[in-house]
């Protein structure tokens, strides 16, 4: 510690004190640790690819919803019943056909007994009886195949939604894969990031340490109003004055001097001017 001025004049003190050197290897290891310290980069997962499982899901709903049979089935069938179209099954060919011959041998016999065969009454006969046997079969045939369509037509939304849930399942199933595949992919990743926080973590702490040692090394500087010659001349002159009272009366005699208090006051002022004390 330094002091410098006199009588009231202007006063400085500086302080300074060492770095300990156990702090000082604690600086130097918290540093290199953090210069050191290169966050790794490599926390960013790969991504699942589908799994065989939703391929399968995506390709059967695709299917469904673009070129299902069904639907094309019913689209045809709905068709058919507009135009009033329909197949003639084999039972119902030979129904026809029986029909058809025995109206035909009516109409031949009851002409030929007639002696009218080949006449024009004749053959508008024949195929009004030919139409009159068919036309009931073909017309409760058709009624019937228009009855069958329509049911199934009525069932084909419920079957389609059917095959729409078991190609869900089949993707939820495929969804679960992937999580799973997902999360041994981020798993990695997820350790790489917890180590760089435990590494940046174990950095602040040992700058939060170093924060709270205290403050060695610093500087403290006090100063008060500039130092006025004429208060140090007063200063000086009452020390000089106390210093010459304090001498014994028998050297101020020896000097032919009653008191050395009036020099003792004299030559203290003269000492406080210069800035001697």
């Amino acid at each position: 510690m330094s002091l410098g001025g006199g009588g009231g004049g202007t006063q400085t003190v500086v302080n300074t004190q060492d770095i300990p050197q156990w702090l000082q290897n604690q600086i130097q290891s918290t540093y290199n640790k953090a210069s050191s310290f290169t966050p790794s980069s490599d926390v960013v997962p790969n991504i699942a690819g589908f799994t065989p499982a939703q391929t399968q899901s995506m390709d059967a709903i695709t299917n469904i919803a673009t070129n299902n049979p069904l639907s094309n089935l019913a689209s045809q069938s709905i068709s058919d019943i507009i135009l009033g179209n329909f197949n003639l099954s084999q039972p119902l060919q030979t129904a026809i056909d029986a029909q058809t011959d025995r109206a035909i041998d009516d109409v031949t016999s009851l002409y030929a007994r007639g002696g009218r065969l080949g006449s024009d009454a004749f053959g508008k006969a024949l195929g009004e009886g030919v139409t009159q046997a068919s036309a009931p079969l073909l017309a409760q045939a058709l009624e019937q195949d228009q009855n069958r369509k329509l049911k199934a037509i009525s069932s084909v939304p419920s079957v389609i939604q059917n095959e729409l849930a078991l190609a869900s399942a089949l993707g939820q199933v495929g969804g679960q894969q992937q999580a799973m595949d997902q999360a041994l992919l981020d798993r990695p990743a997820t350790i790489t990031s917890a180590q760089n926080q435990a590494t940046q973590q174990n950095i602040n702490n040992m700058l939060a340490a170093m924060g709270s040692q205290p403050n060695y090394g610093g500087t403290q500087t006090a100063s008060g109003m500039g130092r006025s010659p004429l208060a140090g001349g007063v200063g000086g002159a009452l020390t000089g004055a106390t210093l010459g009272s304090l001498m014994p009366a028998s050297l101020g005699s020896g000097l032919g001097l009653a008191s050395l208090t009036p020099y003792g006051a004299l030559i203290g002022g003269g000492l406080g001017l210069l800035g001697l004390i």
